[in-house]
């Protein structure tokens, strides 16, 4: 009757462990968002991780993941068109997914590289415009005012200063 047991035993164990701990993933995710251009060849080790769980498991929000860490990988590596391509598909699957938090992190990865890497502050402000609505949609307080702040200093940089300002106080 034990060895019955054991037997029965081992594939629900299987199963259990089999399933992607989507936790673990996530910490690892954004432990790695926050490494350095030091460390950029960990950033890469990690997109190449994450996106193997998809590759195995077929977990969507994982794609997502991996392809923003690469874009991450690439801007650290001053290879800001790779970055942007990976960026825009990160953006593309979170759409697809309907992952909006993971829509507003690849924008606000896509305006920060089009105004201080690119030089295009006025793709950067429609990228933002995108970010300011989404985040809305959640009421994700923080990165709103992070948005308003950064659109702020975008319509400055153009020259707009009452646009600028009013950005800035939207923000307050």
């Amino acid at each position: 009757m034990n060895r019955l047991f054991f037997l029965l035993l081992i594939p629900l164990t299987l199963s259990a462990y089999g399933q992607v701990d989507s936790t673990a993933v996530r910490r690892i995710y954004y432990h790695t968002m926050k490494l350095t251009e030091a460390q950029t060849d960990s950033i890469g080790y990690y997109a190449g991780y994450i996106g193997g769980i998809y590759d195995k498991d077929h977990w969507p929000e994982a794609k997502t993941m991996s392809l923003r860490l690469y874009g991450y990988y690439y801007e650290n590596k001053a290879n800001y068109p790779q970055a942007i391509n990976y960026y825009l598909q990160a953006l593309e699957a979170a759409r697809r997914f309907g992952y909006i938090k993971h829509q507003t992190e690849a924008l606000a990865d896509l305006a920060a590289v089009y105004t201080q890497d690119m030089k295009q502050p006025a793709k950067a402000k429609e990228i933002y415009q995108e970010c300011i609505r989404l985040n809305q949609q959640l009421g994700d307080v923080h990165s709103l005012l992070n948005c308003y702040i950064n659109l702020g200093a975008i319509y400055n940089r153009l020259g707009l200063y009452d646009s600028a300002l009013l950005f800035l106080n939207e923000g307050l």
